[in-house]
């Protein structure tokens, strides 16, 4: 899922948006849709940073020195 919502440009999300008019969907059904996306996206990243963060902190104890936080 990552890749894919990655790929989405403000450019593709206009033309996706054109959509709904012609397939007869309501613009707040529309906009949950791409809420839905938007938080699992989000929540992945997230998920995906927790797990860094902990690796990090197992490798160099805490607080991070300067040279891992920049």
């Amino acid at each position: 899922m990552n890749e894919k919502v990655s790929a989405l440009t403000q450019e593709s999300l206009a033309e996706l948006r054109k959509k709904p008019n012609k397939l007869g969907l309501k613009s707040e059904d529309v906009q949950n849709t791409e809420q839905s996306v938007i938080k699992q996206f989000y929540q992945t990243n997230l998920d995906k940073y927790q797990k860094e963060f902990q690796q990090k902190i197992k490798q160099e104890g805490y607080p991070l020195n300067n040279e891992t936080i920049i």
